[in-house]
């Protein structure tokens, strides 16, 4: 499996050098399902000009425009093959699990990774794949989670607990992070591979 998870998304230099030695395949040359589902669970009065930016870094990172395909959560058992890369761009982590759930995305995404796909997440994108999403209410009140998810298990493709945008918050995430075993500690613009059993980390420029 190929795994990879991000704070705020891609485009270091450091992301694209690992990624060429560790995926070795051209990024120019990859199609890209880029989901935005999550952006969808915020509220609409929210500032969301970090979404154009991270779509930006996309592009940065040397995906081109024509190999990208909008997506949102909204059919049931979506067959993810036809893609080299799934992008699961953040926002609300509860609306996105449950949007997954509902729609068994979830399980798209494992049988994509099954069959070669490469998984980016950022931010809630990543914050799914974990054991856990309740890392969630690190970053909100708990009136963030207005749309009734009660099970706060993650996908559980990534074993322990993600907290995105650490260099944001750190003190609280100090402080949450001892509920959980394990975690990963992501800040802006860094991120994980996780490619066939190895583990790799990337920094932001």
């Amino acid at each position: 499996m190929k795994i990879i998870i991000t704070s705020s998304g891609i485009g270091s230099k450091d992301f694209k050098k690992k990624f060429a030695e560790l995926i070795g395949r051209d990024i120019s040359e990859l199609k890209m399902l880029h989901d935005t589902t999550a952006i969808d669970g915020e509220p609409v009065e929210s500032d969301k000009s970090w979404a154009e930016e991270e779509f930006r870094n996309i592009l940065r990172a040397g995906f081109k425009p024509e190999n990208i395909t909008e997506h949102k959560i909204d059919q049931e058992n979506e067959d993810l093959s036809g893609y080299d890369v799934v992008y699961v761009q953040g926002g609300n982590t509860f609306y996105l699990m449950k949007m997954m759930r509902k729609y068994h995305f979830d399980q798209s995404v494992k049988d994509a990774l099954n069959g070669g796909v490469i998984y980016i997440g950022s931010s809630a994108g990543s914050m799914v794949l974990g054991d856990t999403i309740e890392t969630a209410f690190s970053y909100s009140s708990d009136s963030a989670n207005t749309y009734g998810v009660a099970d706060f298990t993650g996908i559980g493709l990534v074993e322990g607990a993600i907290f995105p945008h650490v260099n944001q918050m750190e003190k609280k995430v100090e402080r949450d992070k001892k509920k959980f075993d394990k975690c990963y500690l992501l800040r802006d613009g860094g991120g994980v591979f996780f490619v066939d059993g190895q583990e790799v980390a990337f920094r932001a420029d």
